[in-house]
């Protein structure tokens, strides 16, 4: 049976849309890609559901996509997973119509917050003191703050429970007992008690916007933290979770 939807996941919005399309009855016309061995977890319990995972390459994912008769390619990527996205939208060339699920901004009017262009950008301004540090940035990119100054004194990082993510912060020169690996998202509550059982002053988030709990991550800055974000990448733009839900249905045609 040829699958009409193909949603690449890896973020809460993926297992949302899931979630969806099993109340609506809908979930064999869909096919959802993750790329990780966690990210199947996430996936585990809807039965139902063609979940395929591993990393793949753009002739790959279209290869699949074209046996597999798909119409629509739901990008529900993270928002910094820029060079999956790229791959997604090279698969899908003209033959498959992309839609990229869009997690809007968060507009904070919270005081105190230091906005930072990239992670490069990021370090410098750690640099500038010797404030002891939570990163909550994900394990992807975190070998990039390896150039941060007295690290293995300073860096506490907080990742997925993943032998990867601890592995790649290992790499990054993290010691051991500086790594927490959990799952979230954190109550404003439970970020409060970390930063104080280290005694950190300063967090690093990125802006993933309404999910990942970045609210309660830059609510930080109300109670005299330093808190620095990380902008996206680009300005990107797409389709709500309801517009793509609407497009879903307008598109779905009874077997």
């Amino acid at each position: 049976m040829s699958k009409k939807f193909a949603v690449f996941s890896g973020t809460s919005e993926g297992r949302q849309l899931a979630d969806w399309a099993e109340d609506k009855a809908i979930e064999k016309d869909f096919i959802f890609f993750v790329a990780t061995e966690y990210g199947g977890e996430m996936m585990k319990e809807h039965v139902n559901i063609d979940v395929r995972q591993g990393r793949l390459t753009p002739d790959e994912m279209h290869d699949i996509l074209k046996s597999e008769n798909v119409k629509f390619v739901i990008d529900a990527t993270h928002p910094y997973a820029t060079k999956v996205t790229e791959n997604i939208k090279a698969a899908c060339k003209n033959e498959f119509k992309y839609l990229r699920l869009y997690r809007e901004r968060i507009e904070s009017d919270l005081e105190g917050l230091i906005f930072a262009e990239s992670i490069e950008d990021a370090v410098k301004i750690l640099n500038n003191s010797t404030e002891k540090i939570l990163l909550t940035t994900g394990s992807k990119e975190i070998a990039k703050f390896s150039n941060v100054l007295d690290k293995e004194n300073r860096l506490i990082a907080r990742v997925l429970p993943t032998e990867e993510s601890i592995n790649l912060c290992l790499d990054a020169g993290i010691e051991k007992r500086n790594i927490i690996a959990m799952q979230g998202p954190f109550i404003k509550e439970m970020n409060v008690a970390t930063m104080k059982q280290y005694g950190l002053t300063t967090l690093v988030t990125k802006d993933t916007g309404t999910v990942g709990g970045f609210q309660d991550k830059a609510a930080l800055s109300e109670l005299g933290y330093r808190v620095i974000i990380i902008k996206r990448p680009t300005d990107e733009s797409g389709y709500s979770m309801s517009e793509i839900k609407e497009i879903i249905l307008e598109n779905y045609e009874v077997h």
